[in-house]
C-alpha cells in the first residue's frame, strides 16, 4: 500500500471511529432508560444533548484538522532534504518525469548535470561528518546561485546533486558546470573557523527522445566517472555508446 493510500485509509478509519462514537453518544443521550432517575425536565435534557452533540462535532473537526496538519508536515519532510533544503530524490522522480514529457512534447533540449564532491569519504574520515555536511551545504548553495530559479535541483545521493536544465543544450550545460566548479574550489570558511578547499567531478547528459529517468541519469553518471578518471575537478559528457565500453576503456569527452 502506497503512502498516500495509507494516509487516506487512516483518515477514513479515524472518521468512522468518530462517527460511531457520535452515534453511540446520541443513542445513550436520548435513551429514556438513562434518565429514569433524573430530575431534569425535558427542556434541560435536550439542552444537554445538544451541547454534547456540538462537543462531539468540535472534537471531530479538530481531529481532522490535526490529522491534515500532521500529514502535510510528513509530506513536506519527505519532499525536502533536511540538510541542503533541496528536493529529495523521492519527490524528484515524479517531477522529472513531467519535465521530460514536456520537453519531448515541445522538442526543447533538456540536459542534466550530476555533481559529486571528490574524496567525500576521506573528507568525512579526516575532518568529521560535520565538515562533510557543511561542504554539502556549500555545494548546494553554489548550484542554486548558478542555475536559473526555474531549474530543478535534487540531492540525488549522499554526496551527489542532480540538476535538470530545461531548454538547455550540452554546450550550455558544460558552461554552467564550469561556473559551479569555480565556485566550489574555495577556500571556504567553516563554522569551526577552519578554511578548507574541495573539488567536484561532474557528469553531463543530454536527453534523447527514447530516454527514461534511469537511462538519462546513467549517462550523466558515466560522464561523472569519466571526469574522475581524468583527475577529478572537471566535467565530462556521457554518451550512450560509452555505456558499452566504459569498463574496458573509459574515454574522456571534452566538455
Amino acid at each position: 500500500m502506497k503512502a498516500n493510500q495509507k494516509n487516506i485509509f487512516f483518515q477514513v478509519l479515524l472518521n468512522c471511529f468518530l462517527l460511531i462514537s457520535f452515534g453511540l453518544s446520541g443513542v445513550v443521550s436520548y435513551s429514556p432508560g438513562s434518565h429514569l432517575d433524573s430530575a431534569l425536565n425535558t427542556e434541560s435534557f435536550f439542552k444537554i444533548s445538544l451541547s454534547d452533540s456540538f462537543l462531539i462535532i468540535l472534537i471531530f473537526v479538530m481531529a481532522n484538522c490535526l490529522f491534515i496538519k500532521f500529514y502535510k508536515q510528513l509530506h513536506d519532510e519527505s519532499n525536502i532534504d533536511g540538510l541542503t533544503g533541496l528536493i529529495s530524490r523521492y519527490a524528484f522522480i515524479d517531477v522529472i518525469k513531467k519535465v521530460m514529457i514536456r520537453s519531448n512534447r515541445t522538442l526543447e533540449p533538456l540536459s542534466v548535470i550530476l555533481t559529486d564532491i571528490d574524496h567525500f569519504k576521506i573528507i568525512n574520515e579526516k575532518h568529521g561528518y560535520q565538515v562533510g555536511d557543511e561542504l554539502l551545504k556549500i555545494l548546494s548553495n553554489a548550484v542554486r546561485s548558478t542555475v536559473e530559479n526555474s531549474d530543478l535541483i535534487c540531492r540525488w545521493d549522499s554526496n551527489q546533486i542532480l540538476i535538470v536544465l530545461e531548454n538547455c543544450t550540452t554546450t550550455k550545460a558544460c558552461k554552467i558546470v564550469r561556473k559551479i566548479i569555480h565556485k566550489t574550489r574555495g577556500p571556504h570558511l567553516l563554522s569551526s573557523g577552519k578554511s578548507i578547499r574541495f573539488t567536484t567531478s561532474n557528469g553531463v547528459a543530454h536527453m534523447i527522445s527514447t530516454d527514461h529517468i534511469l537511462s538519462l541519469v546513467t549517462r550523466a553518471e558515466t560522464g561523472l566517472h569519466t571526469a574522475r578518471d581524468n583527475g577529478r575537478d572537471t566535467c565530462a559528457v556521457g554518451y550512450e555508446w560509452i555505456l558499452i565500453d566504459y569498463i574496458r576503456n573509459p574515454i574522456l569527452l571534452s566538455a
